[in-house]
């Protein structure tokens, strides 16, 4: 890896890191190390799989019954304790965790070097340091966190993600159409609205998602839900103080 390449990668985490803090002021968090480990084991063995596979991925816990999930640059993975508890076994967790893992993999919030828009002003501040640097990295992230809870992603990184997710999650034996079950359930879900005023329509979703599942000739059979770790993990998170 270039010099150039790893100062990409680090003005990412950078950003990511800011990103993913403003979300945790906004909502809280979720603190229980049981919880993360599983959440990091299922996301970290789908990332093995991914083109990003050199981020050190985290996951954080948001305190709110909203449904839904937010990847922020550089690998880290914001899920909401309400979308967890709404999902029914570990294929779905896994479908949610490789869309958001995909958006990463794609770098759907910006790129990271010179002559790519707003975020690579943000790189070419970072020789300069201090309040210059923390001005524009707040600048940054405050777009991010308004296309995450506001404006929503374009149409097609959306679709992307779901396609790169179904790929990550057949590959590792769950169902590549989980995630068909919990958009479904979704549409009549309470605490939507940021996940349904963001994201393209989830009729258009499925659509997508059952038309690509026969195009790759990705099977359905798989039955690796692993049922009772998830049980343990619903359970903690049931446990555990609003």
């Amino acid at each position: 890896m270039s010099s150039q390449e790893k100062e990409a990668i680090q003005n990412e985490l950078q950003v990511g890191r800011s990103l993913a803090a403003r979300l945790a002021k906004k909502y809280g968090t979720v603190r229980d190390e049981n919880l993360t480990k599983y959440l990091l084991f299922v996301s970290r063995s789908i990332a093995t799989r991914s083109s990003r596979n050199e981020l050190n991925l985290q996951v954080g816990v948001l305190a709110t019954d909203e449904v839904n999930a937010f990847a922020c640059p550089g690998g880290y993975i914001m899920v909401t304790r309400g979308l967890l508890l709404e999902l029914q076994d570990e294929s779905e967790l896994a479908f949610v965790l490789a869309h958001e893992i995909s958006h990463v993999a794609y770098q759907h919030s910006g790129q990271f070097q010179s002559g790519t828009g707003f975020v690579s002003f943000v790189s070419a501040l970072f020789a300069g340091g201090g309040s210059v640097v923390n001005s524009a990295v707040r600048q940054s992230t405050g777009e991010l966190e308004a296309q995450l809870l506001e404006k929503g992603r374009q149409r097609n990184f959306e679709l992307d993600a779901d396609r790169a997710g179904m790929v990550l999650i057949s590959g590792l034996g769950y169902n590549p159409l989980s995630g068909t079950a919990y958009l479904r359930r979704l549409a009549s879900m309470t605490g939507n609205q940021t996940f349904i005023k963001t994201h393209p329509p989830i009729s258009d979703r499925i659509t997508t998602m059952e038309l690509f599942a026969v195009e790759q000739g990705l099977t359905t059979s798989q039955a690796n839900v692993y049922q009772q770790r998830y049980t343990e993990y619903k359970t903690l998170l049931r446990n555990k103080p609003n």
